[in-house]
């Protein structure tokens, strides 16, 4: 539904204050018995961005997402190749924080294209299109293109591995100090061991 310019913005400023273009539409915003939920999209002229609605029977935005490119729901092929895109891109942050050992996992783009409708390599702006979907996503921190791949980089913390290294490191860190004081506390009366072992959880 594309409202004039001018009712679009006061739509946005008051957004539960009733609205004729969704009383009218109101049986069309539903969830079916599968569990899909029928939203109003309201856009403005000469607007690119919009609003989903879901009002629940009532005349204004009782549920509303704001959409900065509308026009990606408002066609279909569009749609779908936003959705394939970002299917491909939690497939290869999920493959990438599961296997990485350091922080880095490389894509070749050849075998990434084997999960879509097109060509990486005929159409160098849809792997300069993944690489900026993916430095969107918090796991990543940076995304270079090569000639051949896309190498991924990695914050620590979403990689399995290296928290698991992490936590092994810690604990023999741990073993370390605790058989360390346990040398001390026989020469020491037993003090050290606690001392030096409260120093290290502390930092």
């Amino acid at each position: 539904m594309c409202l004039p310019a001018g009712e679009f913005e006061e739509f946005l400023r008051n957004p539960l204050e009733n609205l004729p273009c969704i009383q009218d539409h109101v049986e069309l915003m539903k969830a079916d018995p599968d569990g899909l939920y029928h939203c109003l999209l309201v856009t403005g002229e000469g607007r690119h961005d919009g609003v989903l609605v879901e009002s629940e029977g009532y005349g204004y935005a009782r549920y509303a997402s704001y959409v900065p490119d509308a026009a990606a729901l408002e066609y279909d092929s569009l749609s779908e190749f936003g959705a394939g895109m970002s299917r491909l891109a939690d497939r290869m942050i999920l493959e990438g924080t599961s296997d990485t050992g350091d922080g880095n996992w490389v894509f070749y783009l050849d075998q990434i294209q084997k999960e879509c409708d097109f060509s990486f390599s005929e159409n160098p702006a849809l792997t300069e299109l993944l690489a900026d979907i993916l430095v969107e996503r918090p796991e990543v921190s940076l995304a270079s293109i090569r000639s051949d791949c896309l190498e991924l980089r990695f914050y620590p913390d979403f990689c399995i591995n290296l928290q698991e290294g992490r936590k092994q490191s810690l604990a023999e860190l741990v073993s370390q100090e605790k058989d360390s004081g346990d040398n001390m506390s026989r020469e020491n009366g037993g003090q050290a061991m606690g001392t030096r072992l409260k120093d290290l959880l502390c930092a």
